[in-house]
């Protein structure tokens, strides 16, 4: 029992550091290549180039961490390449290598999280009691307490150090990492059919359409909040701020939500994620203060904090336990991937185009059509899960 008290400890540990440095490139890379002198459409490019690499990095990690049956070494190697790919990001200054080198890093680093909530789920089963809420808010305590240091660290350094605070961060995680204990199982091997047998359910492929479409706004969002408030007059602290509350608010969610989940109707609930998103998208197209959009951060809590706990949870059920990674990085495709890149890329033209008000219209139109979709589809999507041929998805071989 203590053993497992430690080892929750550590990976609570390892969370909080993964997240932090999801806080200073989320935030703080936009900002940075606009300090560099990137155009907006560049900008989306860059940011966006790194989901559409996770497109194929994210799986074909997840299906190596299934075969071999690893989540820990596989994380080291992961984050010593992103180390090493970020010096191209950070230290080269025409847009083709700048390019090139998120193209390097985010092969590597998209993938970190998804294994992460994979090793979640794992030690969640292994210790027959817990649930993800409450130990992925830490990663939301990371992000928060990150992005509100970062903005004054880097008024004082300058916003050209970013690449400081993005390697301690890294350099964080491998302590915690070394004293984590590997989760294995055993039972089955994993064959590429496995792979090609989850994406012939139709229903789970309905399901990553509908994360796609929430996720396509809140994307544009990421990319392009810093640059809309400094639009309209923030400074890097204010910016840090807006995320610190987003992230905070996340936490009543994650937590009251993983326990209670199994009450409500998932899907039901996603639609209803789908028109406040709509919601919030309004509301800060409409506002000209840079904090009282800042506060209106505070709204990501029933978005996006809901959203994000019924999609992991609801792959879950869809997916066989040995193939829990390979579930999750389809998630990470899904939102973290497509929706990236179609956020980012479309994010930074309408930015340049027309400016941040008219893209958060859009947005907020984007949100009701999925609200719309949800709604007349729910029924099909709350059937049972299809069954799934065993011959599709794995080959049984005794230990």
């Amino acid at each position: 029992m203590i053993d497992q008290t430690k080892q929750l400890y550590f990976l609570k540990a390892v969370v909080v550091f993964q997240f932090a440095s999801g806080a200073i490139l989320m935030p703080y890379l936009p900002l940075y290549l606009s300090a560099q002198g990137f155009k907006g459409v560049e900008i989306g490019l860059i940011i966006g180039v790194g989901p559409f690499v996770g497109i194929f990095a994210q799986p074909m990690w997840g299906f190596i961490s299934d075969k071999f049956q690893s989540i820990k070494y596989l994380l080291y190697f992961l984050y010593f390449m992103v180390f090493i790919a970020s010096i191209g990001l950070f230290f080269t200054g025409s847009f083709i290598l700048v390019f090139l080198s998120t193209i390097f890093m985010f092969f590597f680093f998209s993938a970190c999280t998804p294994l992460i909530d994979s090793y979640i789920f794992s030690t969640i089963k292994q210790n027959g009691k817990g649930n993800y809420g409450s130990i992925r808010l830490w990663g939301s305590l990371g992000f928060a307490f990150t992005a509100l240091i970062a903005g004054p660290i880097i008024v004082y350094v300058g916003i050209e150090k970013l690449y400081i605070l993005f390697w301690l961060t890294l350099l964080c995680i491998y302590p915690f990492l070394f004293l984590l204990k590997d989760r294995k199982e055993k039972a089955n091997t994993v064959k590429l059919s496995s792979l090609s047998g989850l994406l012939k359910q139709r229903r789970l492929l309905m399901f990553l359409g509908v994360i796609l479409l929430i996720g396509i706004p809140n994307k544009m969002n990421d990319a392009m909040l810093g640059m809309h408030l400094q639009n309209l007059g923030a400074i890097e602290t204010i910016v840090g701020l807006a995320w610190m509350l987003g992230a905070l608010s996340e936490i009543p969610v994650f937590y009251y939500l993983s326990k209670h989940i199994d009450r409500f109707n998932p899907i039901k609930i996603l639609g209803w994620v789908s028109f406040f998103y709509s919601l919030r998208w309004l509301s800060y197209s409409l506002v000209e203060s840079p904090v009282i959009t800042s506060f209106l951060q505070l709204s990501h809590s029933i978005t996006f904090g809901a959203f994000w706990i019924i999609a992991v949870q609801t792959i879950v059920k869809m997916v066989p336990d040995h193939l829990r990674s390979t579930g999750q990085a389809l998630v990470g495709v899904a939102f973290g991937g497509l929706a990236a890149i179609i956020g980012s890329f479309g994010g930074g033209a309408i930015f340049d185009a027309v400016g941040g008000n008219v893209m958060y219209t859009i947005m907020a139109c984007i949100s009701m059509v999925a609200a719309i979709v949800i709604y007349f589809s729910k029924n099909w999507l709350t059937e049972e899960k299809e069954a799934i041929k065993s011959e599709q998805l794995v080959n049984v071989k005794k230990v």
